[in-house]
């Protein structure tokens, strides 16, 4: 398969394969870390918003901190998806590689 690839594609395999085996395992973690944020959002928010039951308060706490829950969750979920996709295509590149070298 080497034979087939011109230096761009390599690069660009080299390229996926050194992100997944170096900056997988961060760019998850930060993920994790926004979906950690996004339930310690939830709770204070819950929390603020059952102490102080007006009309002000639902207004200037309670929507503006579950949208902002909504928001890191959706980043959450689509990063990690990401993430997920370009892992699947580097072992795919990997076993390529490995089979033709």
């Amino acid at each position: 398969m080497n034979a087939l690839l011109t230096d761009d594609d390599r690069r660009f395999v080299h390229t996926i394969l050194k992100w997944d085996q170096q900056r997988r395992s961060r760019e998850l973690s930060l993920f994790n870390l926004m979906l950690l944020l996004a339930a310690i959002l939830v709770i204070a928010v819950a929390v603020i918003s059952l102490q102080n039951l007006t009309d002000r308060t639902v207004v200037l706490v309670t929507v503006p901190g579950l949208v902002m829950t909504l928001l890191l969750i959706g980043i959450s979920l689509v990063g990690r998806g990401r993430i997920q996709d370009k892992h699947r295509v580097a072992e795919v590149l990997k076993k390529l590689v490995r089979d033709d070298g």
